[in-house]
């Protein structure tokens, strides 16, 4: 869940942890919160992120990874549910969602999977894109493999110093520029 503004109305979104790439593409509804809602949803957000880090092993740095992920999460780039684990099964943080991108002037939906290891910010995070049954992955994409996996500079290039908001920011415009 997260609150957000929207034309001066405080509003919620409601999301579920999607079990499938339809179902993390459709997004999320919204809905009119109250006021005294607002302060427990984010608390809620709060504290599921900080138990899933926990959990995964973060360690002193689990503040940290949550931030970041609230940070992201609270952003208008990124419409996402937190899990535990990754795709093997082990200790992680994972954000599934979309992340919005700009193509000629329309706004998409990427479905993407970003998983944060439990030496985040040491490490960086894991970006795949999880396609629809009804969307496939460019051949020999610059930026994405066959697997979804996705390889960007701010990946490869990473430091402690750089944020989760930071690939999610990258991620809109790169495959805003190249689909």
């Amino acid at each position: 869940r997260q609150v957000i503004q929207s034309g001066g109305k405080n509003r919620t979104r409601l999301c579920e942890t999607a079990r499938s790439a339809s179902e993390r593409s459709r997004g999320c509804a919204d809905a009119k919160a109250a006021p005294q809602q607002q302060s427990s949803l984010a608390m809620d957000a709060r504290s599921q992120l900080n138990q899933i880090c926990a959990r995964a092993g973060f360690g002193q740095n689990s503040t940290r990874a949550t931030e970041d992920a609230l940070r992201a999460l609270d952003s208008s780039l990124m419409d996402a549910a937190p899990k535990y684990g990754d795709e093997a099964g082990r200790n992680a943080l994972a954000l599934v969602g979309t992340v919005v991108m700009s193509f000629r002037g329309t706004r998409y939906n990427l479905p993407v999977e970003i998983i944060l290891p439990p030496q985040y910010p040491y490490s960086p995070p894991r970006v795949f894109v999880r396609p629809t049954p009804d969307m496939m992955i460019k051949d020999r994409h610059r930026h994405v493999d066959a697997n979804g996996v996705v390889f960007l500079p701010v990946l490869n290039e990473w430091g402690a110093h750089k944020t989760l908001y930071d690939v999610v920011e990258v991620v809109s415009n790169v495959f805003g520029a190249d689909p």
